[in-house]
């Protein structure tokens, strides 16, 4: 996985470098750092070749994926070792969780919120 990163403060501390900066994430690390929760899904690819049984009912596979949305809506995605799918499957999972965690939490905060709200109504008349 390629990350293009912000431009950096060019030499001398004056202005910003045009270029942009890319540096090689595994996808180990886009899982745990990506500000999206990515969906690890597991299919089978066709290569591309006239001959070979893949342009048929074959797959080649099936490949691990990392998919997510960019900020502009386009689907993404980014290749899964086969060594690293364990270890991508339970931090995006802990992931999943954290986020269900934490919607739960907010919901029932709203709710007791709405409910102090009622309460305070009632002491003002």
């Amino acid at each position: 996985m390629v990350a293009i990163l912000p431009s950096l403060p060019a030499a001398g501390g004056k202005g910003f470098l045009m270029s942009e900066s890319r540096v090689s994430l595994s996808a180990i690390e886009f899982a745990k750092t990506h500000y999206k929760t990515p969906a690890l899904i597991k299919h089978g690819i066709r290569c591309g070749k006239a001959s070979c049984k893949c342009a048929g009912d074959y797959r080649h596979g099936p490949y691990a994926y990392l998919y997510w949305r960019d900020a502009a809506g386009r689907a993404r995605r980014v290749y899964v070792r086969r060594a690293d799918v364990e270890a991508v499957r339970e931090i995006v999972t802990r992931r999943q969780w954290i986020e269900q965690e934490r919607r739960t939490l907010l919901r029932e905060s709203r709710a007791y919120l709405r409910l102090l709200k009622g309460f305070a109504k009632g002491y003002g008349q």
